[in-house]
């Protein structure tokens, strides 16, 4: 089943239920239809995967992902957008999916991953 962010209030229990749901399809994160986003499905991959490290900038501290679900990813030809998710959700790599059977996909490349 995929969980969905939709008709969620921001920031309450639930939503941030779903916000840290990882290894899972969600539906609606981030999603503007028509917007800077309009991938409807998302996977957040855990840091343990993505070897997420935060880097000192001058604008204070960025997450640096490994390349290697970004590379699985293509060389599987799966289409796809990537995000960090806000520090309130540990800054994790998101994978943005246009379709729910391309976020599936997805889903199954990711695991895969080391």
């Amino acid at each position: 089943m995929t969980q969905t962010i939709q008709n969620l209030e921001a920031y309450t229990t639930a939503w941030d239920a779903v916000m840290n749901a990882e290894l899972e399809v969600v539906q609606g994160v981030y999603f503007e239809k028509d917007g800077w986003n309009d991938n409807e499905f998302s996977v957040k991959v855990p840091n343990s995967k993505s070897d997420m490290e935060l880097i000192s900038r001058m604008d204070g501290d960025q997450p640096a992902y490994s390349d290697d679900v970004e590379d699985a990813l293509t060389s599987r030809n799966v289409v796809f957008d990537t995000i960090a998710d806000y520090p309130r959700h540990d800054s994790t790599l998101r994978i943005l999916f246009a379709t729910k059977e391309e976020a599936e996909i997805g889903l199954a490349v990711i695991k895969g991953v080391k």
